[in-house]
């Protein structure tokens, strides 16, 4: 495999846990070391490659339904890949989908792990120039084992944060993230 680069380029602010809620958007840029382009990735067998959305060229970004939601709505997000290969992530994260949903507390992001399957994880790919949707609904009985379960999803400061990796295994390990804008549900 050919050497990558990963750079996270912010929109408004940058966006790590050192900086906690008060980040706006961050996107992953992959670009290969050399000139030459690496091949793609295929896709599972029996999975396609996600909905064919635009995306930006070169760029995983996620995109909400929202500015903010209503205590009790679920929350939508469109995770688009614009880079020139496949990306690969698993199931097992918030409300079992392929990315987490985190909460503001302080200066930390804290996923919310809450996903109640009892199977091992799928593995999915997302294809260049295609997105996959995630939906978080906090009636779901994958919120049931959350900690603070009154409300599942109460009020605060929250993003989208989704990690994946370029090829199909090995599996859980996904080094690469990108962010969704900073939203509130009320």
């Amino acid at each position: 495999m050919t050497g990558l680069v990963v750079v996270a380029a912010a929109c408004a602010s940058s966006s790590d846990s050192r900086q906690g809620p008060k980040a706006e958007s961050t996107e992953v840029t992959v670009t290969p070391a050399t000139q030459t382009a690496a091949p793609a990735s295929p896709a599972l067998p029996g999975d396609g490659p996600g909905q064919r959305v635009d995306a930006p060229a070169g760029r995983v970004t996620i995109t909400l339904s929202a500015r903010a939601y209503e205590e009790g709505q679920v929350i939508s997000a469109l995770i688009a890949n614009g880079l020139e290969r496949t990306v690969h992530a698993q199931d097992s994260k918030t409300d079992c989908t392929i990315a987490f949903l985190q909460r503001g507390h302080g200066t930390e992001w804290v996923d919310l792990l809450a996903c109640a399957v009892m199977r091992p994880p799928i593995t999915l790919a997302i294809g260049p120039q295609h997105g996959r949707t995630v939906t978080f609904d906090p009636s779901s009985r994958n919120f049931a084992a959350l900690p603070e379960r009154q409300p599942a999803l109460g009020p605060g400061t929250y993003r989208v944060k989704f990690t994946f990796r370029l090829s199909p295994g090995p599996e859980g390990e996904e080094r690469l993230a990108a962010f969704s804008p900073v939203f509130a549900i009320h």
